[in-house]
């Protein structure tokens, strides 16, 4: 087994922290917990993500890229509904097959990177882990 456990954080870089802050926070619903820096930070249960100014001082981060977040079927859903009359480019959502089959469902937020929804890891982990309790 190896000793890693899930993504700690991510730092992406962002063009503009109020038009981020406005993707992430009111369309996405994630809680934005600090802002300093000339960055934002969204904490989650196992990690945390620093939206970051290009150019600022600091540590560069990096983008466009590609991130997932670990989430519900349920919540994939529901955001493909949202994101499919708003002005953003989308895939999916998907059915995964395979024996790491999942559902899942991408947006690119307005710096260009690609953010991924998907149930692999909490069907895996979170909801057997619930299950025991």
């Amino acid at each position: 087994m190896q000793d890693f456990f899930g993504i700690g954080e991510v730092f992406v870089k962002v063009k503009d922290l109020d038009r981020a802050a406005k993707f992430y926070h009111e369309l996405l619903g994630f809680e934005l917990v600090r802002r300093g820096n000339e960055q934002l930070y969204i904490h989650l249960e196992t990690g945390h993500l620093v939206l970051k100014k290009a150019g600022s001082p600091g540590h560069a981060a990096g983008g466009p890229m590609h991130f997932a977040f670990v989430t519900k079927t349920e919540r994939i859903d529901e955001l493909a509904e949202k994101f499919v009359s708003l002005d953003y480019v989308t895939r999916g959502p998907f059915n995964f097959e395979g024996p790491l089959g999942c559902r899942a469902f991408f947006v690119f937020d307005p710096d260009g990177n690609e953010i991924e929804f998907s149930d692999h890891y909490y069907r895996e982990y979170f909801q057997e882990k619930s299950a025991k309790r």
